[in-house]
């Protein structure tokens, strides 16, 4: 499994709720404006992700979609225990 991380520019209720139904049991939803899924490396890609969220040139969602492939830190614990199930 790889990991994403969705970053906005700015909070968007459509944009979680996009998360939330494209990646039921896969994603975590850390603040107004960062959110981690994750999915099969060989079948989604970042610009998927990126159309599945609505970010594009002439959206109101903006952002950068970013593939993990290595983290550490300080946050929640239920973060790092999503984390280390999906990752």
């Amino acid at each position: 499994m790889t990991t994403f991380a969705i970053v906005l520019n700015n909070k968007s209720d459509k944009a979680w709720n996009a998360v939330k139904e494209n990646w039921p049991e896969s994603h975590f939803i850390v603040s107004d404006t960062l959110a981690m899924i994750s999915g099969d490396r060989n079948k989604v890609l970042t610009s998927q992700i990126r159309d599945k969220v609505g970010m594009g040139e002439h959206e109101d969602i903006t952002g950068i979609v970013l593939q993990i492939s290595y983290y550490d830190g300080f946050n929640a614990t239920a973060l790092w225990e999503w984390m280390e199930k999906h990752s």
